[in-house]
Order: structure tokens, then C-alpha cells, then sequence
């Protein structure tokens, strides 16, 4: 376990109470686990973070070859001057005509995917992004509530206060 002092309390709390032991030994457990599931999470992130970072040079080297089209070239170009960046042509920051034109074609596209989206997931489509983060919404609520139920059992523990 990561947290020590944590380790050490509930080692400490099993001899006090010897009749919970088995009781503090499965919250050590829970806790490794909640530990190893933060780390893949984090693992997670990081791996998504580097595809993006590829996503978006391939973009970027698309737009400057003139693949998407001038404005995008454009905008690519102004990134690459340091003049503004992708976020801000997205955010309305930057108020170039070709942002504008870039902002309101996403906004017709999302809006369409959107749609379809919505559709789908009356539809319980198990395919549709909507209803993949509906279920995996539920499923971590669920998670957290059990979590929450296991940790109640110990209400004089370190730091729940």
C-alpha cells in the first residue's frame, strides 16, 4: 500500500480489535485495489495523452500539406507562426475569419454526430458512445457506492473526518 501510515493503522486497528482483523485485513485490500485501479487509470491517460499528441501532428502535418483544405492550412500555419493554437480556435479565442468558418463546420458536425448519438442510444445501441459512458457512469457510481459502504464500517478512520 502506498499510504503507510495508512498500512500501519489498519495493522495497528486488526491487533486492537482481533475479532475484526479479517474485517481490517479486506480493507487493506480494497484500498491495494482502489490503488491499482488509480494507477491504470493513470496509465490510461498517459497512453491516451500520447495517442492525441500523434493524432494531432498527423493532423497538423495534413493541414499544412493542404489536405484539409486552405483554411485549415491556414490555421496551421498561425499555430505554427505561434500566433494562436488549436484550442484557441476552438474556444472562440481566436477570431480569425478561418477559425470562425473551422468553428462553425465543427459545430454542424458535432451537432449531426450528436444527433445520431442520441438515436442510437434510444435505440440501447450497446455500439453508441452515449450509451457506453451512460453504463460506464452507472457502473463507477456503483463502485463508488460500495466503496463508501465498505468504508463506513470503520467511522473512526484517519482522515475521514
Amino acid at each position: 500500500m502506498k499510504d503507510k501510515a495508512r498500512d500501519e493503522q489498519l495493522i495497528e486497528d486488526a491487533r486492537k480489535f482481533p475479532e475484526l482483523a479479517s474485517m481490517f485485513e479486506e480493507m487493506r485490500g480494497i484500498l491495494e485495489e482502489f490503488e491499482l485501479h488509480e494507477e491504470e487509470a493513470e496509465r490510461r491517460d498517459r497512453a491516451e495523452e500520447e495517442a492525441e499528441k500523434k493524432a494531432d501532428e498527423a493532423r497538423a502535418e495534413k493541414a499544412r500539406a493542404g489536405e484539409l483544405g486552405p483554411k485549415w492550412q491556414e490555421i496551421q500555419k498561425r499555430i505554427d507562426q505561434g500566433k494562436t493554437t488549436l484550442s484557441d480556435v476552438f474556444n472562440g479565442n481566436d477570431d480569425s475569419p478561418e477559425a470562425r468558418a473551422l468553428r462553425q463546420e465543427s459545430n454542424k458536425t458535432l451537432g449531426r454526430i450528436h444527433d445520431q448519438w442520441a438515436k442510437e442510444a434510444e435505440e440501447e445501441d450497446a455500439e453508441n458512445p452515449l450509451t457506453q459512458m451512460r453504463a460506464a457512469w452507472e457502473a463507477h457510481e456503483e463502485r463508488i457506492r460500495s466503496l463508501n459502504n465498505d468504508l463506513d464500517v470503520f467511522p473512526s478512520w484517519p482522515d475521514r473526518n
